[in-house]
């Protein structure tokens, strides 16, 4: 950008630059993550999060986990750490009821993605 300035008949010319920071943008799915109902004291098979980095730029995932769970109920493991524009990384989550009853908890990605921490709901009932 040119920026032209006239003070007493002389001109000056002053030229600007500048860079744009644009952090990625991510998403889950299947978001959200419902388990089907389970008997208290068994294990599901783990279900698959997908993440997705929809760009622009490389995703720099910081840290996955699970927040609000009661009795170690649900788990996660992940492959999730620098995820390319348009690439995938997947989140494996675990129901394990130890009481019964409907239980949530909230899977939490730290990175530098928009609006980051970037969360979604999971969710099961146990018999």
């Amino acid at each position: 950008m040119t920026v032209t300035d006239q003070v007493s008949g002389n001109y000056a010319n002053e030229n600007l630059t500048g860079t744009e920071t644009v952090s990625p943008t991510i998403s889950f799915s299947p978001n959200p993550l419902t388990f089907a109902n389970r008997s208290v004291g068994t294990t599901s098979i783990p279900s698959t999060v997908t993440l997705t980095n929809a760009g622009p730029g490389t995703l720099t995932v910081s840290s996955v986990s699970l927040t609000g769970v009661v009795n170690n109920n649900f788990s996660e493991t992940n492959n999730c750490t620098s995820v390319a524009v348009n690439g995938t990384c997947s989140i494996y989550v675990t129901f394990a009821p130890t009481v019964s009853g409907t239980q949530s908890a909230t899977l939490q990605v730290v990175s530098n993605a928009s609006g980051s921490p970037n969360t979604m709901t999971v969710s099961g009932t146990a018999m």
